[in-house]
Order: C-alpha cells, then structure tokens, then sequence
C-alpha cells in the first residue's frame, strides 16, 4: 500500500506546483485534491515521477583567440553525443 503525505502546499491560487528534491533517481507518486468553502473533493489519481540525474560538471573553457572587439573560446572535446546546452555568462572587469 502507497502512503502518501502532505507536500505543504495550502493555497488556491496554484495551478503548477514545483517540487525541489535533492536527490537525482528518486521515485514518487504525486496525486492532488482540491478543498473550497463547500468541502473537500477527490484525490486525482496518482502520476508515477522519477528526478533525472544532476547535470555534467562544466568543461574546460579556453580563450583561444581575440581581437579588440571579439573573443573565441573553446570548451570540451568538440563532441556533443548528449545533446547538452551550455550557458555562458559574461562579467566586465568592473563588476556590471
């Protein structure tokens, strides 16, 4: 038998919840209910949910080239069999 608690969220403006779990390959059963003025309804059946493993550790980033008005820099190996995204994030020297 599944046991499910209370996950702490009490108000009726929410249409989207997220979770925050810190663990990756963790396993739940999530299921809703509603409550108003007039009572309290049925619980939603049950979503199976697994979290997805933590994210790659950053590569190596180089400069390998620059100009006076462009840099070129380079990561990793060149290859890309997982199809992951990469942000970069640009500082100048005073801070904005």
């Amino acid at each position: 038998m599944t046991t499910f608690r209370k996950a702490g969220v009490d108000t009726p403006s929410y249409k989207k919840y997220r979770a925050f779990i810190d663990k990756t390959f963790c396993h739940r059963r999530i299921r809703v209910q509603a409550i108003n003025a007039m009572g309290v309804g049925a619980f939603s059946a049950a979503v199976k949910t697994t979290t997805r493993a933590l994210p790659p550790t950053p590569p190596r980033l180089e400069c390998v080239g620059c100009t006076h008005n462009s840099i070129k820099l380079k990561w990793g190996d060149g290859k890309n069999p997982d199809l992951i995204q990469y942000v970069l994030e640009m500082m100048r020297e005073n801070g904005r």
